[in-house]
């Protein structure tokens, strides 16, 4: 069915699904949540906040996904509330997906690239590796991560050692970071250049979101707590995201927004249908329906999104840079 070339190709097409006129015959890029934990404790992630039993994906589930997705030819993604290099089976899974021909895409927080794992990612020639970030300086990361200065040293030396064994073009290294009141804005610039050293595109994508902590994790003293102030609400908004986006979570529950949280939003169970069946269901047409009309309320992870909220001088813009042929960055 599909026949990306670059990863950036799934995003494109995942665009064309955007305007509510259509849903894709199948998602062009599938969201994997491997597990539901992480070395770090983020202040902003409501996984810090949860007491829940770790779960990690089953391989044979895990694999049964894969063999289906391979008939269309999507982008896979490891990603989620968790950090995909703590998964049980990573290596057979990123081993896994590029004997099926697909394309991958891993987001981490960058404390787990050992130089084996390092070695797994260069012999795979996965297409895109995206280190999430926090802040624009390495106190802000420490006190946002509740991490010491070595773990940030590490990170850091983590990825430069990707970077510098890397003989190719892949994978795409990416760093992407969100901002607070809390950070010197000013800095934009400059943190861009200081990293843009060692990855291909240095990101920062607007405001790092803590309303859900707030209204549905009893955490309302966060904004206190922080010393930032609390976000503006837009009003009439819709969303088409359930159109074109499928997150398969570590139990083989099925939702359709990789940001989901809330058992509302699932569509059905993999462990007893398949993904092309679920994703056509009247469940799944029940809430592309609902979201698609506005109505944000009506599911728990909906009402608490951050596209549904602004801040006035951070904003939701997005700014970023990368390296062109020449090595030198462009904005």
């Amino acid at each position: 069915m599909y026949k990306f070339q670059t990863f950036n190709d799934a995003y494109l097409e995942s665009r064309t699904y955007n305007k509510g006129e259509k849903v894709a015959g199948f998602p062009p890029y599938v969201t994997f949540e491997l597990l539901n934990n992480c070395n770090f404790q983020c202040l902003m992630c409501h996984t810090t906040y949860l007491e829940a039993e770790k779960q990690h994906l089953s391989l044979d589930l895990f694999k049964k996904a894969i063999g289906e997705i391979s008939h269309y030819g999507s982008l896979v993604r490891f990603i989620g509330y968790c950090e995909p290099l703590l998964y049980s089976h990573i290596e057979e899974a990123i081993s896994y997906v590029k004997s099926k021909n697909l394309m991958l895409h891993i987001t981490t927080n960058g404390s787990l690239l050992t130089e084996r794992m390092i070695k797994i990612i260069l012999d795979s020639q996965m297409e895109c590796l995206i280190i999430s970030f926090q802040g624009l300086s390495q106190e802000e990361f420490c006190f946002m991560r509740k991490v010491n200065l070595k773990s940030y040293n590490k990170v850091i030396s983590n990825i430069k050692s990707l970077y510098n064994q890397r003989t190719g073009s892949k994978p795409f290294i990416k760093l992407t970071t969100t901002v607070t009141e809390r950070d010197n804005l000013s800095r934009k610039d400059d943190f861009i250049k200081e990293h843009l050293q060692y990855v291909d595109e240095v990101q920062i994508t607007g405001f790092t979101h803590f309303v859900h902590l707030d209204q549905c994790f009893h955490n309302d003293n966060i904004w206190e707590r922080l010393k930032i102030s609390k976000p503006d609400k837009i009003d009439n908004l819709f969303c088409h995201v359930p159109n074109y986006e499928m997150l398969v979570k570590r139990d083989g529950g099925l939702y359709c927004c990789c940001g989901a949280f809330s058992e509302d939003m699932c569509m059905g169970n993999f462990n007893n249908d398949s993904l092309h069946h679920i994703w056509h269901s009247s469940k799944a047409e029940h809430i592309r329906n609902v979201i698609s009309r506005g109505d944000m309320e009506n599911f728990i992870t909906c009402s608490v999104c951050p596209i549904r909220y602004v801040y006035g001088e951070i904003g939701n813009t997005v700014m970023n840079a990368r390296k062109d042929t020449t090595g030198k960055y462009q904005q």
